[in-house]
């Protein structure tokens, strides 16, 4: 599958999950590499809510201003917060996310990979809180696994294409050092002739001699182009190349 096609069917999930429930929202923030950052990157809302998903604010979050969820998330534990109120006085970003947002209860699920969190799928609700089940847990818990394993592959496939892409361009450099190659022996044979025959010609001149400034000159340019070919014949062999000023 392409990684297109694997974003719709995490939309497709939130989709279903977010109706069977009759949530506000639901969405999924992703964690950064080195899990300093979190960002929202797929939502959906129900007919009404406002959507976040372009919202700057809610991306690239410095994770450890969420105190009670990344704890939470740190656990592998999901988070059933029934009113906003409930939070810990210590969540003072997270208190002021959900009021901007007009939450006020939420559920969260972590999204694991490799027995590590590297992102949560949510549902938020702005009116009366959900009856939080045993069989809603499951559900939610499901969706959650769904998700991670279509984030994990969507990941997976971009990560590969980027490798073809890579592999590409290193044929194209490959091909293009060969015909830089081709192209400097080829220019390296003509600057040869012209050379031997400049210098054979100045050798034939009195310094005094107008002509013999003007060889001068047609040496050394033919000296310097003698230089960019040997540069050119490096590249195509993959050296180092130091420029010459």
């Amino acid at each position: 599958l392409s990684a297109e096609r694997i974003a719709d069917g995490i939309n497709y999930v939130l989709r279903k999950i977010g109706d069977f429930v009759s949530a506000d929202s639901s969405f999924v923030f992703e964690l950064s590499p080195d899990k300093e950052l979190v960002s929202l990157t797929y939502e959906y809302c129900n007919t009404g809510v406002r959507r976040e998903i372009d919202n700057p604010d809610l991306q690239n979050i410095p994770f450890k201003k969420f105190t009670r969820l990344r704890v939470m998330l740190n656990r592998l534990e999901p988070l059933f917060l029934e009113d906003r109120k409930d939070l810990h006085p210590d969540a003072d970003f997270e208190k002021e996310l959900l009021d901007a947002m007009s939450i006020k209860s939420l559920v969260v699920f972590p999204l694991i990979s490799e027995n590590s969190c590297f992102g949560f799928l949510g549902m938020r609700f702005s009116k009366a809180p959900i009856c939080m089940t045993k069989g809603l847990l499951i559900r939610f818990k499901i969706a959650a696994e769904i998700v991670s394993g279509a984030i994990n592959r969507k990941r997976s496939e971009e990560e590969r294409k980027l490798l073809q892409e890579n592999l590409h361009q290193a044929q194209k450099m490959e091909s293009i050092g060969r015909l830089a190659g081709g192209i400097a022996h080829d220019f390296n044979n003509m600057l040869s002739i012209i050379i031997g025959h400049t210098e054979m010609t100045i050798g034939c001149l009195k310094p005094e001699d107008p002509l013999h400034r003007v060889m001068k000159e047609v040496l050394k340019a033919a000296e310097n182009s003698a230089n960019l070919t040997k540069q050119l014949l490096a590249f195509a062999r993959k050296q180092t190349i130091t420029p010459v000023l």
